[in-house]
């Protein structure tokens, strides 16, 4: 009888959790918070941890729309293409200290806006700092 309650239990749970889950979003608060505490491993882990998956999915949701590339296009070239249709060029040598500097500089320039997504001031913020040669 415990086996099945606790089997009710565990199947309720799958059910609601991806539900609340899905309307979660990262503000830029949240992410100011995480990434101004270099003292806690956590936190800064945290927050290089979203600085590289939001790095990496700009590139890769940019691949996805301009999946029209040539297969005989070189790397070089997609991310070219990547990158001007992102408008912006990180860096391929840039380091995790640099983009989470990037980051905060943008954040602390840009109080007004921290109660936005995450992921769109940091598009903003490697705009500005990284701009593409035209």
């Amino acid at each position: 009888m415990r086996i099945l309650g606790l089997g009710a239990a565990s199947f309720a749970l799958s059910i609601a959790l991806p539900l609340s889950a899905a309307a979660q979003q990262i503000s830029g608060n949240a992410l100011y918070d995480a990434c101004k505490d270099v003292g806690d491993g956590v936190k800064l882990g945290f927050c290089i941890g979203y600085l590289i998956g939001a790095t990496e999915g700009q590139s890769w949701g940019a691949f996805v729309v301009l999946n029209q590339l040539d297969p005989t296009d070189s790397t070089e070239e997609a991310n070219s293409r990547i990158n001007m249709f992102l408008s912006h060029c990180v860096p391929p040598d840039a380091s995790n200290q640099q983009l989470r500097d990037v980051a905060m500089q943008y954040l602390e320039q840009n109080p007004a806006a921290r109660h936005q997504p995450a992921r769109g001031l940091i598009w903003q913020a490697y705009m500005n700092a990284f701009p593409c040669d035209q």
